[in-house]
């Protein structure tokens, strides 16, 4: 028997029907450039045809092979392929909305798109108004019909769209395996990356403790098929050759057992959807792409996207799957990039077993990689990317949805998962304003969620346990890992470090006992300021195999009972300690140094603060536990632990501390390595 929560799923799409009866690729095309395609009238969106509404209707097979077509609406009924030939080297398709009921083609799984297209979503020339689909709809209220505006939206049809450089085999994102000094040329790789075409950009990660180090450069040259590349800086347009210019340069070797490197990501692809860059006040909104209730799978392989999201509006992201049910595992969505967003990255609403793979995102605003609204499971995020995650100005308003208590992208987080039965893999937050990672798992779901029977009555609290291999997280400007139960940010749990750690899980809601194993990787989740690993009111958490380096607090224990802590190392400072800004005189592990500059804690006024801070106590594990309610009978237990470099010379120091709600206090000398 079937679930509540998979009923719910089963019941998503019931109602809702793709409008065409196949999508079986047609074996004959017309032209776009032939006037006959259009009964002998004018060519779309060319000349005195520039701003038209087109619709390629049922059963109809249309190519593009002409450039540039500057369209009002285009809805594609049937099919339309896009051609790749040398003889068209760059395709320039404009429209204010983009409607997909049957089928968009450009490049094959095979044979992906090798010239370029790109596609600018753009403002409606008719008062900027929204599109409001009403065909095929359902009858329930809950059904939204407003697309909104610069809008890409697939609606019961299938888009396959293939342009990664190279093919499927090409890497989106590496390391660097050797340091890049400030003024290199040359980096040296992981990867082979030859196929990363010469005129490209790339990012190279911040390997200090301010994620907005991260630095795009342009390639101009490949060696003989080794992994190596030329960079030059920007501007993108014409760049002349430079160096890397930040002068901390970028880590490019481990350091024992400490994996300090950083990533290495492309930022173009050969089809590119964009949204156009308006002034003031219309700078804060993109375009957007949706997949909006669709059943059929979609091919979303190696496509660039930028200044998409609408800040502040609701459903108006990079990538969006709203409300598509069960995917079983069929679309793809891989190797895209997303950079210069206004609003969100991936966002994963009230669709189950979709696969998120190897996507990079790059100086982004809101919440990225995102579960939306609770009921949402079995979704796997595996390698995916994200540097640079940065706070909206603008939110969503609570009017739009008022199950919801608050919205929280101006506290923005690289991965924000709503629900633990999803699996993430092989991640990097390559920085961010506030959380690398943060679980919001509520005692009820939220939104859209709550009309359907079933799904209405799942609680994300009480999920089994998330499956978190091989994740790692560099240079959060506030938390590592924010765990919050019930409520908000005040009770987030907190992970920042430098580390590599696996660990188990076993936790008790009432007479429900769920137990799963987790295989965790964070990376150089940095933080002077503040607490790599934060658990808050957590109960029989086992960490295991673990290294936390380079945090004022490697592990805060507050109202947890029976947490496990063993087989793992604790690193105080470790060499990589960075280059604070604006210092008067080079720092050292002591000082005194003044004027320097390091990232504030969350909620903390300013930018920066001095380079006194080294000076705050240090501890690899503190126990916080308030001054009641604490079961003693499920007493902590920490063994076989290493502890490294918690030197008390310069500063109060601790391989293990408590304190009384939060106020820390010192025992004695660390113990030795």
């Amino acid at each position: 028997m079937a679930s509540p929560a998979t009923a719910g799923r089963a019941n998503v799409l019931d109602n809702f029907l793709p409008p065409c009866p196949t999508l079986e690729e047609p074996t004959s095309f017309k032209k776009w450039s032939d006037p006959a395609t259009w009964g002998n009238g004018p060519i779309p969106g060319q000349g005195a045809a520039a701003g038209a509404n087109v619709t390629i209707a049922c059963g109809e097979a249309v190519l593009l092979d002409t450039s540039p077509v500057a369209l009002t609406l285009l809805n594609i009924r049937g099919f339309l392929r896009v051609l790749d030939s040398p003889a068209l080297p760059k395709i320039d398709l404009s429209a204010a909305f983009i409607v997909v009921q049957g089928n968009l083609s450009i490049g094959r799984p095979q044979q992906h798109f090798q010239q370029r297209i790109k596609i600018t979503l753009t403002p409606n020339p008719n008062n900027r108004a929204d599109y409001l689909f009403t065909e095929n709809l359902p009858a329930e209220p809950a059904f939204p019909r407003n697309l909104g505006h610069k809008a890409f939206a697939v609606v019961g049809g299938q888009v396959d769209l293939h342009g990664m450089p190279g093919g499927s085999s090409t890497p989106a994102w590496t390391k660097l395996t050797a340091t890049a000094q400030p003024n290199d040329l040359v980096i040296t790789v992981q990867d082979d990356v030859t196929a990363w075409p010469l005129d490209a950009f790339v990012v190279v990660t911040s390997t200090d403790y301010f994620p907005d180090q991260a630095e795009v450069v342009g390639i101009i040259d490949g060696s003989g098929g080794s992994p190596l590349g030329r960079l030059q800086d920007l501007p993108r347009e014409a760049a002349p050759p430079e160096p890397l210019r930040r002068p901390q340069g970028r880590a490019g070797r481990v350091r024992g057992f400490i994996d300090e490197r950083a990533e290495v990501a492309l930022l173009n692809r050969t089809i590119a959807i964009t949204g156009t860059d308006e002034p003031a006040p219309y700078h804060r909104e993109g375009g957007h792409f949706m997949v909006f209730m669709s059943r059929t799978p979609q091919f979303i392989e190696g496509v660039e996207f930028a200044q998409m999201g609408q800040q502040g509006k609701l459903g108006r992201y990079n990538i969006h799957f709203h409300v598509c049910g069960d995917d079983q595992g069929r679309s793809v969505v891989r190797k895209n990039v997303m950079h210069d967003s206004k609003q969100r990255c991936v966002v994963v609403h009230t669709t189950f077993n979709l696969t998120v793979q190897e996507n990079v995102a790059y100086h982004t605003r809101g919440h990225c990689f995102m579960v939306e609204e609770g009921g949402e499971t079995d979704n796997t995020f595996l390698r995916n990317l994200g540097i640079w995650t940065r706070a909206v100005e603008v939110l969503i308003p609570l009017s739009s949805d008022p199950t919801k208590t608050e919205e929280t992208d101006d506290r923005p987080s690289t991965f924000w998962i709503t629900n633990p039965n999803n699996n993430l893999i092989g991640n990097v937050a390559a920085g961010s304003e506030d959380s690398g990672y943060w679980m919001e798992l509520r005692d009820r779901v939220r939104g859209f969620t709550l009309s359907y029977p079933g799904l209405n009555a799942t609680v994300p609290a009480n999920g089994p346990v998330w499956h978190l291999p091989r994740q790692r997280g560099p240079q959060q400007q506030g938390t590592g890992v924010a765990h919050v139960p019930q409520g908000g940010p005040a009770q987030a749990d907190v992970v920042s470090g430098l580390a590599t750690f696996s660990v188990a899980v076993e936790a008790f809601h009432g007479d429900h006992q769920w137990a799963a194993a987790l295989q965790a990787s964070w990376r150089r989740f940095r933080h002077a300021q503040l607490r790599r690993f934060f658990m808050h009111n957590s109960d029989g958490i086992i960490i295991t195999n673990s290294t936390f380096a380079d945090n004022r607090q490697g592990l805060n224990l507050l109202g947890n009972t029976g947490v496990r802590v063993t087989d793992s190392r604790f690193v105080g400072l470790s060499p990589n300690y960075g280059n604070p800004r604006n210092c008067d005189s080079t720092p050292q592990m002591c000082g005194p140094v003044t004027g320097c500059e390091f990232p504030l804690a969350p909620g903390q006024q300013g930018r920066s603060q001095g380079w006194s801070h080294w000076k705050n106590p240090l501890f690899g594990i503190i126990i916080d536990q308030p001054t009641f309610g604490f079961d003693f009978s499920r007493a902590h237990a920490i063994s076989n632990c290493r502890f490294h470099a918690f030197d008390s010379t310069c500063r109060p120091a601790a391989a293990i501390g408590t304190g009384i709600n939060g106020a820390p206090r010192t025992h004695g000398p660390p113990p030795p390595a």
